[in-house]
């Protein structure tokens, strides 16, 4: 039986230095918003990052934390849920603790239309939390889910001031994409668009912004060799200067078609530095990103409908609205109200 030392152990992708992917930052920020509410005595952790190295350590972690926590919270990649989904149900029929699921990113839908037997074990987590209600949908659907959350991707940042919106929108409009940089983010379709634009003298300027994937590192390295007029590589943003950094454009875009794409962390920071998204419409970005209102969305993969969004955002009218609805949307994903839909469901 469990001991209950604590209040909360947190089973994820833990990294001593800056977190440096969505689901990293998702159970850095999940961590820092509970240790707020809970504070960190009440609080034990373990790490799934390299588990593979040493998986019989994982696994006295998770016995650990079995025995020791009232509630256990996990965050798996879409790898790990299959082996931690499983355990942590089993070891939740022996120790008695409260088992909260908080899915990163959109994957899991798909994942359970293809590993059926996982939705068994699923069903027995007492809450799952997503991060859009299209996504409760689809679980709802798959199996007859009954223990589906929506709860917002969030991240602890400053958002901007009304009153330092930057609204003196001209030539050349200042665009920028700040995710990882690889092949399905959209970034040769942001920059095919942006040059095309600019052969037809709309000049515009594309600077790109995060951490190159290594399969994609080469190809990215011929792009920048090219040295194409008004595309720059500006490197890795220190997260604390992500909103200083974004306000200075005129609006971000976000061609992704990522397999895995939920709510994407870096529309987050757009919103927070009043940056309308001009956005593919994947996954689930057309439940955060309305035409005409925070941004724009065009087919995905379609660089021709890219380029109609950019000019149609170009030639809108009231760019200043753009920006304060952005604003203005970014508080309802600051963590101490995405987080209480969580610590309403810890015992």
């Amino acid at each position: 039986m469990s001991d209950n030392n604590f209040k909360i152990g947190i089973c994820g992708h833990f990294n001593s230095g800056e977190p440096c992917c969505g689901q990293m930052i998702k159970t850095h920020g999940i961590y820092d918003a509970l240790i707020r509410t809970y504070g960190d005595n009440n609080i034990i952790i373990s790490s799934t990052t390299n588990w593979f190295k040493n998986p019989l350590k994982l696994l006295k972690e998770c016995f650990c934390l079995s025995r020791k926590c009232k509630n256990i919270i996990i965050l798996p990649a879409n790898n790990g849920v299959k082996v931690l989904g499983p355990l942590f149900v089993l070891l939740k029929v022996v120790y008695k603790f409260r088992l909260h699921y908080v899915v990163v990113g959109g994957w899991l839908p798909d994942l359970l239309n293809s590993h059926p037997c996982l939705s068994f074990f699923l069903n027995k987590v007492d809450y799952i939390y997503v991060e859009t209600k299209d996504m409760k949908n689809k679980l709802e659907n798959i199996n007859v889910f009954k223990n589906v959350k929506v709860m917002p991707n969030f991240k602890e940042t400053i958002i901007l001031h009304e009153a330092d919106i930057i609204t003196n929108l001209k030539f050349p409009f200042k665009f920028c994409t700040f995710s990882r940089v690889m092949e399905e983010k959209g970034i040769g379709i942001a920059i095919e668009a942006i040059l095309d634009l600019n052969s037809n003298f709309k000049y515009c300027t594309l600077d790109i912004y995060g951490a190159i994937e290594p399969q994609y590192s080469e190809k990215f390295a011929q792009i920048l060799r090219c040295d194409y007029p008004g595309i720059t590589y500006r490197g890795v943003v220190d997260t604390t200067e992500s909103i200083n950094t974004l306000k200075n454009y005129d609006a971000l875009l976000f061609p992704t078609f990522y397999d895995g794409e939920g709510f994407a962390g870096t529309i987050l920071d757009a919103f927070g530095a009043a940056l309308p998204v001009i956005a593919s419409n994947w996954k689930y970005n057309s439940e955060l990103i309305k035409n005409g209102e925070n941004g724009f969305l065009f087919k995905p993969r379609d660089v021709k409908d890219l380029e109609d969004k950019l000019i149609q955002f170009i030639n809108f009218e009231d760019k200043y609205k753009l920006k304060l609805n952005c604003l203005n949307q970014s508080k309802n994903y600051l963590p101490s109200k995405a987080i209480k839909i969580l610590t309403d469901n810890i015992i």
